[in-house]
């Protein structure tokens, strides 16, 4: 990779300027269109070429129609291979349950969890639910994140 100025700018914008920034800022970018980013869900490192899909690392998972219509809903950009997969499981696994509408619905260990005296809702239930809160939910798994006050990624999702 060779030395790009604007890769720079932003190393040192990321690094210095705006070090607690939660997005999924674009660290260097080669000469062919490929750009080193962070994953928006688990925060490795990847080279992405959204530019051109065909030769993108995420062209080698499959995802199901699911699958591609929940991350449509989610403020996430690119997610390692990794995090797709897992997501997809998350998907299909959740096909597997209906949404609790009634608290004798709700199961502990699937839906819920207790921490001291409170419930902690799982991802999936929050995946059941179709829908992000925007309360930053400790298991969010639209990728909204409350401590930057807005999204983790995509700018101007509502």
């Amino acid at each position: 990779m060779t030395f790009n100025p604007v890769n720079a700018i932003l190393h040192i914008a990321n690094t210095y300027l705006y070090p607690n920034f939660q997005s999924n800022i674009v660290l260097l970018i080669s000469d062919n269109n490929q750009m080193e980013t962070h994953c928006g869900k688990c925060n490795n490192l990847f080279v992405c070429s959204a530019e051109d899909i065909s030769r993108c690392h995420c062209s080698n998972v499959r995802l199901s129609a699911e699958t591609t219509a929940f991350l449509s809903e989610t403020y996430f950009d690119c997610l390692c291979n990794d995090c797709l997969k897992k997501v997809d499981e998350q998907v299909t696994i959740s096909q597997q349950y209906q949404f609790p509408t009634q608290r004798a619905d709700f199961q502990e260990g699937v839906h819920y969890y207790i921490e001291g005296s409170y419930w902690v809702f799982t991802e999936l239930y929050h995946m059941l639910r179709g829908q992000c809160c925007q309360s930053g939910c400790r298991h969010c798994v639209y990728g909204y994140s409350k401590k930057s006050g807005s999204e983790n990624t995509k700018s101007g999702k509502n």
